[in-house]
């Protein structure tokens, strides 16, 4: 389902990266250097799917961007968590 202005990413990146359905989000534009917060929803599995929908067209086809998740927590929960970085190379 299309919601306005979130960004769509393939079931199976969600997965890799640990991004959750709703999640906030903020995207990072290589291309332009811009930035913006939205909400991650989920593309069909296998789509190879990461689109921006509606209000937050703030990057075109064929565009690089980063997308950052982050985590709060207490001392001792963020003391023993580690980053994580999932890449994904698609041609769209």
């Amino acid at each position: 389902m299309l919601r306005e202005g979130s960004i769509a990413i393939d079931r199976d990146l969600l997965d890799a990266s640990g991004i959750l359905p709703h999640e906030q989000v903020d995207v990072l534009n290589i291309n332009t250097g811009g930035r913006f917060t939205t909400y991650a929803i989920e593309a069909a599995r296998g789509s190879r799917a990461i689109a921006v929908n509606g209000a937050a067209r703030l990057v075109q086809t064929g565009y690089k961007v980063i997308i950052v998740a982050y985590a709060q927590g207490d001392h001792s929960y963020l003391s023993a968590s580690i980053g994580f970085i999932c890449a994904a190379r698609w041609a769209g």
